[in-house]
């Protein structure tokens, strides 16, 4: 955080610098997808609009071609940032369900050794517990 003092109103200002490594026009730092890839799009849109424009007052074609092209390579590269943004997503989703299925199985395997031996069974006879798998009472001798 900063403090922005000195001032005439003496408002604080908070500033948290973007998480990551720093990285411009909201790159993510793994992997280097953008995480707005619609700027590309917008970049794009706005190239051709100025190709048009730059034909409408007389400039030369190769002027209005290098436009055109910029704007194709933009809009190109939305749908190809587009299209990584969406698989890292589906592999960041799978890779979370498959951890949580990992630890429910651990959670499962924890319990069931936990509750090894833990099942009781009462003497008929006597009415001490004995474990389950105990074929005579520990306290009577009686069969269960």
């Amino acid at each position: 955080m900063t403090d922005v003092s000195g001032m005439a109103s003496g408002i604080q200002m908070d500033f948290t610098p973007p998480s990551g490594t720093g990285d411009i026009a909201g790159l993510a730092s793994a992997g280097g997808v953008p995480q707005n890839p619609l700027g590309f799009l917008f970049t794009g849109i706005m190239a051709f609009v100025a190709s048009f424009a730059f034909m409408a007052m007389g400039a030369p074609g190769w002027f209005s071609a290098i436009a055109v092209l910029s704007g194709f390579a933009f809009c190109a590269m939305y749908f190809v940032t587009k299209g990584r943004a969406e698989k890292e997503t589906e592999e960041r989703a799978r890779a979370a369900y498959e951890a949580e299925e990992r630890f429910k199985d651990e959670i499962a395997d924890a319990v069931k050794e936990r509750m090894k031996g833990a099942i009781k069974v009462r003497c008929g006879y006597c009415g001490s517990l004995n474990d389950e798998k105990a074929n005579k009472c520990g306290s009577c001798g009686a069969t269960l």
